[in-house]
């Protein structure tokens, strides 16, 4: 018994020394991973002249920025690994932004550490787009600038999505594990956002149809925002915020409170939460 005890103290000491260790040497290098990695990075532009209707970003780790262009012409600015860059190309009528796999990776770097986060940017002149496709795996995906497109879909599993002044002619499909999802300023035909561990708010934005929002822990939060038909859920979290028309409201709260406006209208608002406040109000 004695020797056990004696074998966890030790045990403990020595992860307490590692973590003091790991410290210093965190400080000395300047608070950066850079010298534990092998990747060399750079920043590298591409021109696109040829012209397109649909964009599609696939990145397995990194961000994806898509804003309007100051000049009026598009370009992609790429920070990338050297060994691992970006592919920019325009294929049937789409612009298409990869990251280059690389399946040659020797043992030790693949347990070096990425100090720099990949990114995309890509600068559009404004216009009206197709569909804008854009997903990365361990990223953050933001889209700004009054940019018009006819449908969106943003995918990422850790990674925040930000929709900013944005017009959407048809639905915006954001989904999302353990990011936060942001969205200011837009306007679509449907809003259809899933996320597991993820903070959702809506601000200014409005559906011609519905806005569907699904979070398993995270709350939800309204901001001027409506749709004919609204439905909210989360497992744990509260559900608040201000819409911008009367609703008939059913909501429902197993562990929480529930406080909305009395119904008012035809259009519908859906609000379920397990553990969890429920608080809307309706904007004068």
């Amino acid at each position: 018994m004695k020797k056990a005890i004696i074998s966890i103290i030790m045990a403990v000491i020595l992860i307490i020394a590692g973590g003091i260790i790991c410290m210093f040497a965190f400080l000395r290098m300047g608070k950066s991973l850079a010298p534990m990695s092998f990747a060399e990075m750079e920043t590298a532009e591409v021109q696109v002249t040829e012209e397109f209707h649909d964009i599609s970003a696939t990145v397995d780790t990194g961000n994806i920025s898509i804003g309007v262009s100051e000049d009026g012409a598009c370009k992609v600015v790429c920070y990338q690994d050297k060994k691992a860059p970006f592919e920019v190309s325009v294929e049937k009528g789409a612009l298409c932004i990869d990251e280059k796999k690389r399946t040659d990776l020797p043992w030790y770097e693949q347990l070096s550490i990425l100090a720099d986060m990949p990114s995309a940017v890509v600068f559009l002149p404004a216009d009206t787009y197709g569909s804008l496709l854009a997903q990365t795996d361990t990223g953050k995906i933001s889209i700004g600038g009054e940019l018009s497109f006819e449908s969106i879909s943003l995918s990422s599993e850790t990674g925040d999505l930000n929709i900013e002044k944005t017009v959407c002619g048809g639905d915006i499909i954001a989904e999302t594990d353990t990011g936060n999802i942001y969205i200011t300023e837009a306007s679509c035909t449907d809003l259809k956002i899933t996320g597991e561990t993820t903070y959702v708010h809506l601000d200014r934005v409005l559906a011609s149809k519905s806005i569907d929002v699904v979070s398993d822990t995270g709350n939800i939060s309204f901001d001027d925002s409506d749709a004919p038909f609204i439905s909210a859920q989360t497992d744990t979290g509260n559900i608040e915020g201000t819409l911008l028309s009367g609703k008939r409201f059913e909501a429902g709260a197993d562990t929480g409170r529930v406080d909305v406006p009395k119904d008012d209208g035809d259009d519908v608002c859906k609000l379920k939460t397990d553990t969890g406040n429920i608080r809307i109000r309706v904007s004068e």
